[in-house]
């Protein structure tokens, strides 16, 4: 019993820290950052980065993220 009640704990664990650790490809109105036409992007899973819609494209083309950083 004990067995089984550690690995749920652990399992619940792991599942919570992998949920933290993701970042969104589209996060709902965290993607728009204002009427400039700008933008929010994830840079390398590190940084948020605001910047112009036509610079959206050459970052997600290497692997960056829409939505902020978490």
């Amino acid at each position: 019993m004990v067995g089984l009640r550690l690995i749920l704990v652990l399992a619940f664990v792991l599942s919570f820290s992998l949920q933290a650790c993701s970042t969104s490809r589209r996060d709902g109105h965290h993607h728009r950052s204002g009427s400039k036409g700008e933008v929010t992007l994830c840079h390398k899973g590190k940084k948020t980065l605001v910047l112009p819609r036509s610079a959206a494209e050459a970052h997600l083309g290497h692997g960056d993220r829409w939505g902020r950083c978490y």
